[in-house]
């Protein structure tokens, strides 16, 4: 009963409350054609928000990736880990925060750790909010991982930063150029399972030789979970956003010639 009155005050549940009682107001006083358009905004809210179709879907970007084993990689010149692992924070101790995507550190980690690569290189944007007091400018995500990584000894290779990427591409170009100076032949592709198809094409594209590293098999590790009756959530179309993202963005970087 608690989680059900706890789900209830959530703002998606009290607006589709709100709108199955308007649906209803109507049906019950004779109108039902004014009661059809508060039904169907309530059968979408809750098929977005109240089933598990949308973690359905963005399971289906994961699936492919399932099974991944560090052990079984082959040794590569570098590791390489996309951006989108972590936020930065002027409050944080190292002047970030982790994000959703923390997985991509960790793994990129382990990896070295376990001697696949001989370096690693890390990815991201600058963070406009956090001021690099040595510099005097905004780090970028790699230089704030970086730090971090030195301070506890995590790692014990070389770390190159690519620069300031505003997206996957970037990241692409910028490790070809990386690879070019530094005689790299492999690289092992660090990044979310749901976005390794992009990310792996566009890498490809930029001339390198990628073997996929997938992690944050979140939408699966979700599944596991037993399912329940419950009120429409915000959850799923946060889900619902992301497999959008991946199918858009992949479409997008076709269309532009960032991928074949």
């Amino acid at each position: 009963m608690a989680r059900f009155v706890s789900s209830a005050l959530q703002p998606i549940a009290l607006l589709w409350l709100v709108v199955v009682a308007a649906a209803a107001r109507h049906a019950l006083r004779g109108r039902p054609r004014r009661a059809l358009g508060p039904a169907l905004l309530a059968a979408a809210i809750w098929l977005v928000g109240g089933t598990r179709l949308p973690l359905e879907l963005a399971a289906g970007l994961e699936r492919p990736w399932a099974g991944f084993d560090v052990d079984r990689l082959p040794l590569a010149d570098a590791a390489v880990m996309l951006g989108g692992g972590l936020n930065g924070s002027s409050n944080g101790v190292f002047g970030f925060e982790m994000g959703a995507s923390v997985d991509r550190v960790i793994t990129a980690a382990e990896i070295v750790r376990r001697g696949k690569a001989k370096a690693l290189a890390l990815g991201g944007s600058a963070h406009g909010a956090v001021r690099d007091d040595d510099r005097g400018d905004a780090p970028t995500e790699a230089d704030l991982l970086r730090r971090w990584l030195l301070a506890w000894n995590v790692v014990a290779v070389p770390i190159h930063g690519l620069g300031d990427c505003r997206n996957t591409r970037d990241e692409a170009v910028a490790t070809a150029r990386l690879a070019r100076e530094l005689g790299w032949r492999s690289v092992i592709l660090v990044t979310s399972a749901a976005h390794m198809r992009r990310s792996e094409a566009v890498f490809r594209k930029a001339g390198l030789e990628v073997i996929p590293a997938p992690c944050d098999f979140e939408a699966l590790a979700r599944l596991e979970e037993p399912a329940e009756f419950r009120l429409p959530s915000i959850d799923g179309f946060g889900w619902l956003g992301a497999w959008m993202h991946e199918r858009i963005g992949y479409l997008g970087y076709r269309l532009r010639g960032w991928i074949d």
